[in-house]
């Protein structure tokens, strides 16, 4: 491929996405494009959400799909939800609650959390804080991951309980179990994230077929 600083040409889209939405996000609206005009030429990487953000502001892409955003960030880039996914607890296939098809998150207040690491997913701390606090307790964050497969490594070897969107449960994830949360039910949304100004006919054909495949899942 080449190099993302050298692509921005005309009628070019550089996107970057984590490999979690790749699969059955981003290329079904990539290819659907692609089907729609041969001249629409669109770059895909995988990138963490920390690189995807740094490269977003150095104009070196044009698209990010992230499922965080700090408060700084938002107020800083165009963003669309083309997702909302609801969020699952993660447990040890050996925890208590395991065989359970409902929790309420309240139920894990005094367990350890392993949260994916601020470091690589910006906001996601917060966001895990936020969504326990909602529930009326503040989590003991024991772990961060720098990955979602080294989060439910984690969770599979005793470390803690974790959450993440019921859509990650398509990952490899021996070990742990995926349990639902009872009402009211949390969301994460997956965000596509942009700089203003920057929607072109390309750009909006892909915004349009990115929310299609989203609600396909």
């Amino acid at each position: 491929r080449q190099d993302p600083r050298e692509y921005h040409r005309d009628g070019s889209l550089r996107v970057k996405t984590e490999s979690i939405f790749l699969d059955d996000i981003v290329a079904p609206a990539v290819k659907a494009v692609r089907k729609q005009s041969d001249k629409f030429e669109i770059s895909l990487h995988e990138l963490s959400p920390k690189a995807q953000l740094d490269r977003l502001r150095d104009d070196q892409l044009d698209l990010a799909l992230l499922g965080n955003l700090s408060d700084e960030d938002r107020t800083r880039y165009e963003m669309k939800c083309i997702m909302r996914s609801p969020m699952a607890a993660v447990l040890p296939d050996d925890h208590k609650l395991a065989k359970r098809k409902q929790i309420i998150l309240s139920e894990l207040q005094d367990e350890p959390f392993v949260s994916l690491s601020d470091a690589i997913f910006p906001g996601r701390r917060q966001f895990l804080r936020n969504v326990c606090q909602s529930q009326g307790f503040d989590p003991n964050i024991a772990e961060e991951a720098d990955s979602l497969s080294l989060l439910l490594g984690s969770v599979s070897a005793g470390d803690g309980v974790a959450i993440l969107p019921a859509h990650s449960q398509k990952l490899p994830h021996a070990g742990s179990v995926f349990v639902h949360l009872k009402t009211p039910v949390i969301y994460a949304e997956v965000l596509a994230v942009y700089k203003p100004n920057q929607p072109t006919g390309a750009f909006r054909k892909l915004l349009g077929e990115l929310e299609k495949s989203a609600a396909a899942i």
